[in-house]
């Protein structure tokens, strides 16, 4: 059974996935509240499969979902393991236009940092020390005399750390950001050195491996006052 129909605006949608330890297998199933005609199921592969047998998706389970009895479906999951769901989750779709992804990453630059991983992430958690006023948010100044990390708390003061090494190009710049993004990106990376390309102090920024950039990570600055 394959429903045509579209999802609008305003509709709250339902989705269920089942997972199969045994076989390796994933089955999905998703329809809008209230409208059992527009019920779909998925395997792992995402193609359309109309396996009904298993009793997870079973119209006793869809109604409990419909009902969002979260306490009878837990009870449900513990009496019967086979029908246990791995997610369930409830959306409601909103009128607008999804994000253009293709513009998340800069393709110009005017800013660009080159600095040692591990001189970055050693800075930054000096700094972190109090940074928890502000919610774990740092400042980073760079211009072509000299790199600073540094945070304030209004009870203690404030740290400013310097790293020695790095190469930076561009006018003097200061970007605030969540430390424990930047350090989990820097990290990810798996290099002895990273590459920060800016646009602004409020535009996302670019933490890459100049050497292998299969891997991006875009990091959204914090407005600070």
């Amino acid at each position: 059974m394959h429903y045509d129909s579209t999802f609008v605006a305003g509709d709250t949608i339902i989705i269920m996935e089942y997972h199969n330890p045994d076989k390796g297998a994933t089955h999905s199933a998703l329809w809008k509240k209230g409208d059992y005609n527009s019920f779909m199921t998925y395997n792992s592969t995402l193609d359309i499969h109309h396996d009904y047998a298993l009793c997870f998706f079973s119209i006793y389970m869809r109604n409990l979902c419909e009902r969002w009895d979260l306490v009878q479906i837990r009870k449900e999951e513990s009496d019967y393991p086979p029908q246990k769901p791995s997610y369930v989750i409830a959306t409601r779709l909103i009128a607008g236009d999804y994000p253009n992804t293709k513009n998340i990453v800069p393709r110009i630059v005017n800013y660009t940092l080159e600095v040692n991983s591990q001189d970055l992430i050693k800075a930054i958690d000096r700094a972190n020390i109090l940074s928890v006023d502000r919610e774990n948010v740092v400042d980073l100044s760079m211009s072509e005399e000299g790199i600073e990390i540094s945070a304030k708390s209004s009870q203690v003061g404030s740290v400013v750390g310097r790293i020695e090494m790095y190469r930076y190009e561009g006018v003097p710049l200061t970007v605030s950001f969540n430390s424990e993004f930047v350090v989990a990106a820097v990290k990810s990376l798996s290099t002895e050195d990273v590459t920060f390309s800016f646009v602004g102090e409020m535009k996302p920024f670019v933490i890459k491996n100049s050497a292998d950039e299969s891997i991006v990570q875009v990091v959204t600055p914090v407005r600070t006052y």
